[in-house]
């Protein structure tokens, strides 16, 4: 049995229906994308949801901060999506001003999607934004 999902960020198609996610995979997909997205105190329900991106602002280094992401991405996909099987959580942190960490997860979605492994790579801001995401 499938489900759908809205897609978020909500959207329309070309021809104007409501965007949805139709497979388990990109429905996964999704759900990780906002978790990593989303900071902590965020959603009104759910007040300790998501990954503390922001509070790593200031951090000392940028070994340091790699590895306190990896732990807090690590630690939220284990609590918040339980279904995923995770393999390893990868990050990548420049040390410059923007302030831009590279996440690489790689996961196998869960016991009712047929595919193996996916590797997804988000580049992230300092403050929990998304600007790249494959």
């Amino acid at each position: 049995m499938s489900t759908t999902e809205l897609a978020a960020p909500f959207g329309l198609t070309p021809s104007g229906a409501v965007a949805v996610f139709s497979t388990p995979a990109d429905q996964v997909q999704a759900h990780l994308t906002a978790l990593v997205s989303t900071g902590p105190g965020e959603r009104v329900m759910l007040p300790e949801y998501g990954v503390p991106l922001a509070s790593l602002l200031f951090g000392d280094t940028a070994a340091e901060i790699a590895m306190q992401v990896g732990n807090d991405v690590r630690a939220a996909i284990t609590k918040w999506e339980p279904a995923v099987s995770l393999m390893d959580v990868q990050t990548d942190v420049a040390d410059t001003p923007e302030g831009l960490a590279a996440i690489k997860v790689e996961y196998t979605p869960g016991a009712l999607v047929t595919s193996t492994a996916t590797v997804s790579t988000a580049t992230v801001l300092v403050g929990g934004t998304i600007v790249g995401n494959s």
